[in-house]
């Protein structure tokens, strides 16, 4: 009960942040944005912790902009996207929130899977190539690269695939607590949406908190 309690505190000082800055003069915005978000940050931190601790019956907990993942992470839904619905075997599914009708919505994922992936260490580029030509169509791998900037083993991947329509995709896979995570970004392979949906990945890549559940 008192875990329940402190969480709600920590839920409800970070919503009257959040609303102190919807009033700010126009002249203030930029600097109590940049300065509320670094709030956000340590707030959003103290609550995942509490709630993971508390082993949840539900996976997921919403704060404003900020979504809670009981798997141990956290992220802030970019401008410009909104949560959608569960695709099949992933854990956070994002889409833009265009309204016209569009060939392919840019989308964001992310699979969490416990137990670290060994394997990513010794992937190579020929192993990538072999695995994903089975999946597809056609695909073509334009990137392969060690990062390990989210956690560790980590591995960066860009590519085109056109089962449907030309499709361009990011991956970055890593371990992280204990746990295997692939971030995935995918979206229609032109300059316009090309250029927002690296904007809004990294932002979402940027956001990221974890924490041992």
């Amino acid at each position: 009960m008192a875990k329940r309690a402190g969480l709600l505190a920590l839920a409800l000082v970070f919503l009257t942040a959040q609303a102190a800055c919807a009033q700010a003069p126009r002249g203030l915005v930029r600097l109590d944005r940049a300065w509320n978000y670094l709030l956000e940050r340590q707030l959003v931190g103290s609550v995942l912790e509490e709630f993971c601790a508390g082993k949840p019956n539900k996976k997921l907990l919403a704060m404003g902009s900020w979504t809670l993942h009981a798997e141990g992470f956290a992220f802030r839904v970019p401008d410009g996207m909104e949560r959608s619905g569960r695709l099949r075997g992933m854990d956070i599914l994002l889409a833009d929130t265009r309204k016209e009708p569009v060939p392919f919505r840019t989308i964001i994922t992310v699979s969490v899977s416990p137990g670290e992936d060994s394997t990513l260490r010794d992937t190579t580029e020929e192993g990538i190539n072999s695995r994903y030509r089975g999946r597809f169509t056609r695909f073509t791998l334009l990137d392969f690269e060690r990062d390990d900037t989210l956690g560790e083993d980590g591995i960066r991947i860009t590519f085109l695939c056109d089962n449907t329509i030309k499709t361009l995709v990011q991956q970055h896979m890593f371990n992280k607590n204990g746990s295997s995570y692939v971030l995935t970004l995918s979206m229609e392979n032109t300059f316009a949406q090309t250029t927002i949906g690296f904007a809004q990945y990294e932002a979402f890549r940027e956001s990221m908190l974890f924490v041992k559940p």
